[in-house]
């Protein structure tokens, strides 16, 4: 084995504003080079300041008359002075640029000069985008088609309209919906559509099996009938939905996609949008999502805060952020560097690890590095992370594809792994399947107690501070691998591993004052 060489000890400067003495990465490059210097923390904290004050100035020249908006020289748009930093709105029309375009810039030479890694940095935390190593066969064109706000805007309303259509029939019918059924219902539907007519909303024509079993759990076995009758009349509101959205968004009109900021977040609108229709995102997420767009803008032209909104909305109207929680970074560390993986099989550009992963809509993720569904996903070898929705029929199609292609890849000598991170439900049929292949390997998988590990928030494009995205496990997890005998030589699985990974997935439970604080938030 070749000795790792020796790690020097990182500097330490002094913060001027705070008096803190702090290592070199607690400070950007350029105040690195200045005497005296600030932190990052101590430069966040003015920029917010100057923020608040800018707002403060705003409302005091609209009372009085004065201009309150200004032009931004990259993305040509009129905004509020409260798109731009105190040091942009000084300057001409010609040089001026709004918080977003520079965070794009930032983020694009930051991908650039660190090849292909972009990690924001911020008093909150590190948040980082690696490059992956995925072969280029397997990326797919470009969508043909170009998502637009107004359409998205329409389906995240007529979403909205389904949610509350179900809790109305179910409550005609005295039953109480578990919680999550509506959630469950969509992301099953399109496991039996080859040809979707909406990438969200289920078009499957009659009751669905798995929303009528899901009723009976809190309506009881007698209440089939009743069951069968509500999944059928919201089968029916979302085909006429449908019909609708296909019309384009329901008579919509477009316009501008404003940026603003909002206390530590930035907000995203259409101009033209009804009742203040909007999505937020912190800086950090932000600043990612210009780096991926970026990187991959060459293969699909277009406008990044345009493309930022439609993806957002698309994921607000999916809901359920406790479906897309991610595995914490230090577990990625483990998976990559004992594993080899660089790739995840389920992920959204909000939450995703590595600049290429599959996710569930291509039409609104493609911009962000997304090659589309882990279902029409067909690598030959390669090793790579399978966290899906905690949806029983989702979990079990996925550990069913995984074994297909790890059957095909055997017979070809492939090295092919999948390394499984899912809900310990032992009785739900895609455990079995999980835990008696033939490809698991390492014997019994990992099993972690719901207190004894974390995740990081599904809603974590929403938490400013890096110590808010992380959230105990709701339930128990089960991670297995899943290989073929040349993936199992060249990633052999061991105690060691499990061991590894129980302490990455440990290191990624909240403080206990953070985890009290949530729970008095609800």
């Amino acid at each position: 084995h070749r000795a790792c060489p020796r790690r020097m000890p990182e500097s330490t400067h002094r913060c001027e504003p705070c008096g803190r003495s702090l290592p070199a990465s607690a400070f950007s490059k350029r105040q690195l080079s200045r005497r005296p210097k600030a932190c990052k923390a101590c430069v966040q904290a003015v920029e917010t300041a100057e923020q608040h004050v800018a707002a403060s100035r705003e409302v005091r020249a609209t009372a009085d008359g004065t201009a309150a908006t200004a032009a931004c020289s990259t993305c040509g748009q009129t905004l509020p002075r409260t798109a731009f930093s105190r040091t942009q709105v000084q300057k001409t029309d010609a040089t001026r640029r709004c918080l977003a375009c520079v965070a794009s810039s930032s983020a694009d030479t930051s991908a650039t000069a660190e090849g292909g890694e972009f990690c924001s940095s911020s008093s909150s935390g590190r948040l980082c985008v690696l490059p992956s190593d995925l072969p280029a066969a397997l990326i797919p064109c470009a969508p043909s088609s170009e998502p637009r706000p107004e359409v998205e805007i329409a389906r995240l309303q007529a979403t909205r309209r389904l949610r509350r259509h179900l809790s109305s029939l179910c409550a005609e019918a005295g039953i109480e919906p578990p919680l999550m059924a509506f959630d469950r219902w969509m992301a099953r539907s399109k496991l039996s559509e080859p040809s979707p007519l909406d990438p969200l909303l289920p078009a499957a024509v009659g009751a669905d099996e798995g929303l009528v079993k899901d009723l009976c759990r809190t309506g009881g076995a007698g209440r089939t009938e009743a069951a069968a009758a509500v999944a059928l009349q919201l089968a029916e509101a979302a085909g006429r939905a449908i019909e609708r959205l296909k019309g384009g968004g329901g008579g919509g009109e477009g316009g501008l996609v404003e940026v603003h900021v909002h206390g530590p977040l930035l907000r995203l609108s259409l101009s033209s949008a009804p009742g203040g229709t909007h999505v937020d995102v912190s800086h950090e997420h932000y600043a990612k999502l210009a780096a991926l767009h970026a990187k991959h803008a060459p293969l699909v032209a277009g406008n990044l805060r345009t493309r930022v909104l439609c993806m957002m909305l698309r994921y607000q109207s999916l809901g359920a952020h406790g479906n897309q929680c991610a595995l914490p970074p230090a577990g990625f560390e483990v998976l990559r560097q004992r594993l080899g993986i660089r790739f995840e099989c389920f992920a959204s550009p909000l939450n995703a690890r590595y600049d290429r992963y599959c996710s569930a809509f291509a039409d609104t993720d493609a911009a962000f590095g997304s090659i589309g569904s882990f279902f029409g996903f067909r690598p030959t070898h390669g090793s790579f992370e399978c966290n899906p929705p905690f949806v029983p029929e989702v979990l079990l199609a996925a550990v069913k594809h995984a074994e297909a292609l790890l059957s095909a890849a055997e017979a070809s000598g492939g090295a092919l792994s999948f390394a499984f991170v899912v809900p310990s439900w032992e009785r739900v049929p895609f455990h079995h399947q999980l835990c008696r292949s033939a490809f698991l390997r390492g014997g019994a998988p990992l099993r972690l107690a719901a207190e004894a590990h974390g995740f990081v928030d599904g809603a974590q494009h929403l938490k400013a501070a890096a110590g808010d995205r992380l959230r105990v496990s709701s339930f128990a997890s089960t991670v297995g691998v899943l290989q073929t005998a040349a993936a199992a030589e060249r990633w052999p699985v061991d105690a060691a591993l499990y061991s590894r990974l129980s302490a990455a997935f440990a290191g990624a439970l909240p403080s206990a004052e953070a985890a009290q604080d949530r729970v008095r938030r609800g």
